[in-house]
C-alpha cells in the first residue's frame, strides 16, 4: 500500500509540474495571439493562426 501510493504520488507530481508548466506557456501564447488578432485581424490574422 505504501509502496503503491508513493509510486502514485510520484506520477501525479510529474504529470502536474507538466500541465502547469503547458498552462503557463499556453496561457503566454494565447494572450499573446489575441493582441495579434485584435491589432491586424484584417492583414494576417489568419494565417498568424494557420502557422501556429
Amino acid at each position: 500500500m505504501n509502496r503503491r501510493s508513493l509510486h502514485q504520488d510520484l506520477l501525479h507530481s510529474g504529470k502536474y509540474r507538466q500541465q502547469i508548466v503547458k498552462a503557463k506557456k499556453g496561457k503566454g501564447a494565447f494572450s499573446r495571439h489575441d493582441k495579434h488578432k485584435k491589432h491586424r485581424h484584417e492583414s494576417g490574422g489568419v494565417s498568424l493562426w494557420g502557422a501556429v
